[in-house]
């Protein structure tokens, strides 16, 4: 048996507008942020976890530090795959800054094999998650922690629950919270999801056996 525990990352937003394209874009954690992932620190400070896969992006690299601040370099596994879909030369801007362009009408209507300008499609990001997936079952660590991005989160979910990829949509990852995937004899459970740190008291935990 096997275990995952997934976190999503919240990003710094001052001097843009809400509701912009963002992938790519290098953004910092804000101060809520880095106080989420502090909390989160108190949720895993006594859970044995293995490594991290993380996205190099520096507002997941930032959180996966601050839960886990105790771990060395090689606990952190920075992988390429997970960073968030991007959005080329969209990136920073407001879907109704681009409502006229025709690329955008195109990709709008068929965003799975559409990418933007300089981008990627939803089915580039499918192929490298789906590449993600593939080494992730092939770890020889039995419990693992996966700190990334939204849209990356959730395409993975339905990969790893053999679900096609529109089943994405079924789930949402909430910054501040942590979920958690456990597999028995190959079958994936999702066991918890978007749990925010406060709400399994450690005597509660305990009595439970814990998540691991």
């Amino acid at each position: 048996m096997w275990s995952i525990s997934i976190f999503s990352a919240t990003v710094k937003r001052n001097g843009t507008k809400k509701k912009v394209y963002y992938g790519a874009t290098d953004c910092p954690l804000t101060s809520k942020g880095e106080a989420e992932a502090a909390a989160l620190r108190r949720v895993f400070l006594e859970k044995a976890v293995d490594c991290c896969f993380v996205s190099p992006l520096k507002r997941t690299v930032d959180t996966a530090r601050l839960v886990f601040p105790e771990q060395e370099a090689d606990f952190f596994r920075h992988d390429q795959d997970l960073k968030e879909l991007n959005f080329g030369d969209w990136e920073g801007k407001h879907h109704q800054e681009l409502a006229a362009d025709p690329h955008w009408q195109r990709w709008a209507a068929d965003y799975e094999n559409v990418a933007p300008p300089g981008g990627e499609s939803f089915r580039d990001l499918s192929c490298r998650v789906g590449a993600f997936r593939t080494r992730l079952l092939g770890q020889k660590e039995r419990r693992i922690a996966i700190v990334a991005h939204h849209g990356v989160l959730t395409l993975l979910l339905a990969q790893l629950l053999s679900l096609p990829d529109s089943g994405c949509w079924h789930f949402t990852f909430r910054p501040g919270r942590y979920s958690h995937l456990r597999f028995a004899d190959g079958f994936p459970i999702l066991e918890a999801h978007n749990i925010p740190p406060q709400t399994l008291p450690a005597e509660k935990e305990r009595a439970m056996g814990g998540l691991y």
